[in-house]
């Protein structure tokens, strides 16, 4: 059996949303954000390195922890930070999210991870403060 924290090593697809409460929206007009995670090496519950790809040259590098108690690792939280020298520069979001549960007769259930998202530093006009949900899907 593979130690609890290998669970959140490795690829993700990433998609976060605005929420919104409103269903007459389109699904598509809630989208916020979108790409690629991968967690690298992940040691005594700290993930030492990471990186969220979007495309281009948007990518946040990840840093960041479990979240434990005495029954084990209960979720996850990390920061990802703009790259000097890229659109990104200069740009903070925090992020903290769980696990979901596994269902006993399911089949073909994926590992995913859900949670939100706030952008904590203002930039390009966007203000710090705004939050938005995510998901993420194990490859």
């Amino acid at each position: 059996m593979q130690p609890e924290y290998k669970f959140y090593e490795g690829a993700w697809t990433y998609r976060s949303f605005l929420d919104d409460p409103d269903i007459t929206k389109e699904f598509n007009t809630l989208r916020f954000g979108a790409g690629l995670i991968n967690f690298g090496q992940i040691a005594y519950d700290q993930i030492l390195n990471g990186v969220l790809d979007m495309g281009g040259d948007y990518n946040l590098a990840l840093r960041g922890e479990l979240l434990r108690n005495i029954a084990g690792i209960t979720g996850i939280r990390w920061t990802g930070t703009g790259i000097a020298g890229t659109p990104t520069e200069g740009w903070v979001y925090d992020y903290r999210g769980v696990k979901t549960e596994k269902w006993a007769d399911a089949d073909g259930q994926k590992n995913v991870i859900v949670g939100s998202v706030i952008r904590t530093v203002a930039h390009d006009g966007a203000p710090a403060g705004f939050v938005g949900s995510f998901y993420m899907v194990k490859h």
